[in-house]
């Protein structure tokens, strides 16, 4: 019996873009996401939604059965000075 410990986020393709355009100041705080010593696994994009999807693996992740569905992770970022919050919604697209 193969298990696993990872989880997927999304991120929106228009919000990477928007924070890697030049002269964009990006300030933001991490208010909720991933634990430290997570580990990049692999990622897909979902062309019809333009939605990345990242997937990592962390050993405080719920124990997965090989083939069961990756459950999502919510990532909270906050911008500095804190105005307002900004949640990548892992329900964005089903």
């Amino acid at each position: 019996m193969t298990t696993t410990r990872i989880m997927k986020f999304r991120i929106p393709v228009d919000l990477l873009i928007d924070m890697l355009t030049t002269g964009k100041e990006t300030k933001l705080q991490c208010i909720s996401g991933l634990p430290k010593g997570t580990k990049y696994i692999s990622q897909y994009v979902d062309h019809t939604t333009m939605i990345v999807h990242l997937v990592v693996e962390h050993p405080s992740f719920e124990q997965l059965e090989l083939g069961e569905l990756i459950p999502e992770l919510t990532i909270r970022l906050a911008q500095i000075p804190e105005t307002s919050v900004v949640e990548i919604p892992t329900n964005l697209i089903q």
